[in-house]
């Protein structure tokens, strides 16, 4: 093409509408100095020229959140000009041939985003120090001791002494929510067996610890009878900040107490040497342990939260 090509957009021509779907727009350009003298490669050679916006890419007011979906190039009536209008659309109704599994949100064609917070019920039997809270009751004792050991010369607890047993409460932790809802060519029954009920062992974003995102939701649903499908992706991040170490752990991983079915209680001290009646041999009990009973999957293959930041991820509240 010769350098003398060039390409004005025509202000009085732009008009934008709104309907059910959103905004659409249109944008017009007159490109001057074409010289190739066949009309179709004229045209073809019109809307590459610099200044005329490439396929998907967004309206320059992000207000109307639409992108280019069609150009149309047409002849002017002189052998060296042409007229390019650009149609703009929103995302969900792009052509199926540009959907795709690939596009991260924020990207053209990559869906949308929520995300909300709220708060989840666990249950614990330690306090704010990282201690289990024991109580001790004031009217039951025990009524035997109890020895250990190959000569009985120790004792779990004595006669008359008042019974211990840790208290299981519920506390809140905080629990952030993210959604997603993109437009793809397949349904997503593979993804659900894949993804569905499993937590990343990654950190998902900086600040958060290992296994703190589960996926809560993978649905889709076809507008236009299985040509593509708006999946919804809903994950929610559990973290619960250990008493201990005041570093932030999954909140999906519960921490379990052993309980004597014998005596109806937990047991007070993890680590308590109980007696094995058969034998009378010490039996070291493991007096608590964290279950990771979720599956792990990579999220990242979904390409939904590349280039996605939460401010604040990485704090407790």
């Amino acid at each position: 093409m010769a350098a003398a090509i060039f390409a004005t957009e025509v202000i009085d021509a732009t008009r934008i509408w709104f309907d059910q779907q959103g905004w659409h727009a249109t944008r017009m350009w007159k490109v001057k100095g074409l010289d190739n003298t066949q009309g179709h490669k004229r045209l073809y050679d019109a809307q590459e020229v610099p200044g005329i916006p490439n396929l998907y890419s967004p309206h320059p007011d992000p207000r109307l959140a639409i992108v280019a979906s069609k150009i149309d190039v047409e002849s002017a009536g002189s052998g060296s000009s042409c007229n390019v209008v650009v149609s703009y659309d929103p995302i969900g109704v792009l052509p199926p041939s540009v959907v795709s599994e690939t596009a991260n949100p924020g990207a053209p064609g990559g869906g949308s985003i929520s995300i909300r917070s709220g708060l989840r019920r666990v249950q614990t039997n330690k306090d704010e120090n990282g201690k289990m809270v024991i109580l001790r009751h004031k009217d039951s004792f025990y009524p035997d001791n109890v020895p250990v050991g190959a000569n009985n010369e120790e004792a779990i607890h004595l006669k008359g002494e008042l019974i211990e047993q840790p208290a299981v409460y519920e506390k809140f932790i905080h629990v952030d929510i993210i959604g997603f809802v993109r437009r793809e060519p397949r349904h997503p029954r593979s993804k659900q067996d894949r993804y569905l009920g499993h937590v990343d062992p990654a950190q998902v974003f900086r600040g958060d610890p290992s296994r703190a995102w589960l996926c809560t939701i993978l649905n889709g649903e076809s507008p236009d009878g299985g040509q593509t499908y708006n999946v919804t992706y809903e994950f929610e991040r559990a973290v619960d900040l250990d008493p201990q170490t005041r570093q932030l752990v999954s909140g999906w991983d519960p921490v379990v107490s052993f309980y004597d079915s014998q005596k109806g209680q937990f047991l007070a001290k993890p680590g308590t040497v109980l007696v094995n009646e058969r034998d009378r041999h010490n039996v070291p009990i493991i007096g608590q342990r964290t279950i990771r009973y979720l599956p792990e999957a990579d999220f990242s293959e979904l390409n939904l939260f590349a280039g996605l930041s939460l401010p604040g991820t990485g704090s407790f509240p």
